[in-house]
């Protein structure tokens, strides 16, 4: 974000005194170099951030990648204000470097902050975990679904339903095949399953 704002400030002074851009052929070898750099960290970051999920490896790849973008950009913003020997051009590709900075930025905070404040996973995920426990043929229904990241570990809890003349023997297996289900698809998930033999939010029928 500070790299956003003093970008701005550059190229408005530039603005104000317009002068053309001397040695483009060293600025697009820095620019290349660069590129190629960040590729190659980019890449084994990507791996990393697979391998341990950490969000501080996430928001420097994707400090990173923003990198890669604005090399590019400015690449181009060199070549295009040599040839045609219009420096408003360069001067244009860095405000859209200052604002792409800008929203890098809030994506990179956005991630922390929900990390930090124990947001519920995306609902995709959610879905998913309830899809997983109720395609179970002993499972009546489920309910309390509650889940939260913090760090590089997920917690997730909510309550099944299951039949209430069940014996306990036989709940406790169907408990653990479903906890096994979910903890094979969030493998990084602490999980907490609460068996009930009936919904606290629904009517008891007779035969409960």
């Amino acid at each position: 974000g500070g790299s956003a704002v003093l970008v701005s400030l550059e190229a408005a002074q530039r603005f104000a005194v317009q002068s053309p851009i001397h040695q483009g052929g060293l600025a697009l070898w820095t620019v290349g170099i660069s590129t190629a750099a960040t590729v190659a960290l980019v890449t084994y970051q990507q791996r990393e951030v697979k391998r341990t999920g950490s969000v501080a490896v996430a928001a420097d790849r994707a400090h990173y990648t923003t990198d890669f973008v604005t090399n590019i950009a400015v690449g181009i913003g060199l070549m295009a204000a040599a040839r045609l020997e219009q420096p408003l051009i360069d001067l244009g590709v860095a405000l859209c470097v200052a604002v792409y900075l800008v929203v890098g930025a809030w994506s990179i905070g956005r991630t922390a902050i929900d990390v930090l404040m124990d947001r519920e996973l995306p609902e995709s995920d959610r879905k998913r975990i309830l899809s997983l426990v109720g395609r179970h043929p002993s499972v009546r229904s489920t309910h309390d679904l509650r889940t939260r990241s913090s760090g590089l570990t997920k917690f997730i809890q909510l309550h099944v339903v299951l039949e209430p003349t069940m014996s306990l023997g036989r709940a406790h297996i169907i408990g653990d095949s479903i906890q096994d289900e979910i903890q094979q698809a969030f493998p990084e998930a602490e999980i907490i399953l609460h068996i009930d033999p009936w919904n606290d939010h629904e009517p008891r029928t007779t035969k409960d």
